[in-house]
């Protein structure tokens, strides 16, 4: 996998055998939603191989299973309306049923708005750059939580930022601000 790539592993793939060259080295954030478990297969008998499906689960998981996602691949789509216009976002997965999934949000240096309240648990991860949001600051590795309900409140950019997010329910990012 190189670098910048997103894995979504859904529940029945095989999980064979992982290392990094010793001379670079890797940093995974790893989420996982429920009980974790790992099908690894360690003999000769049988032809498994990394990334196979062992059981049909995965068929019935709302999210489109990728075996490799590229980030880099994707294209970046412009927000151009709610609390979050100005940025950009990649999709890695949208959840068919409630519309959120996992992407990145780039925040533009000097974007400043005002998001929605969260339509689903959301967790933001900041990847790169700085976000000040309801006077809390969120530098380089650092994680924020938002319950249903939530609201983003005010926030901004100086010099812009880019985010790792999980969105489990709705997509409120071209959402428009609504007052408490």
């Amino acid at each position: 996998m190189p670098k910048d790539c997103y894995l979504y592993r859904p529940p029945g793939i095989l999980h064979g055998p992982v290392s990094v060259p010793s001379e670079d080295g890797a940093t995974i954030i790893q989420r996982a939603v429920g009980e974790m478990r790992y099908f690894r297969y360690d003999g000769d008998e049988f032809p498994h191989e990394h990334g196979q499906p062992i059981t049909d689960q995965y068929k019935d998981r709302p999210v489109t299973w990728n075996e490799h996602l590229d980030t880099n691949d994707l294209e970046w789509e412009p927000i151009t309306s709610g609390g979050w216009a100005g940025a950009s976002i990649k999709w890695f997965y949208r959840h068919r049923d409630t519309g959120g999934g996992a992407l990145l949000l780039s925040l533009p240096a000097g974007c400043r708005g005002a998001g929605s309240p969260a339509r689903g648990p959301v967790e933001e991860f900041v990847v790169k750059g700085e976000l000040h949001a309801d006077g809390v600051t969120c530098s380089e590795w650092g994680y924020a939580y938002r319950p249903v309900g939530m609201p983003a409140g005010e926030y901004a950019s100086p010099e812009g930022a880019l985010l790792f997010c999980w969105r489990n329910g709705a997509n409120e990012l071209n959402a428009e601000v609504v007052a408490a």
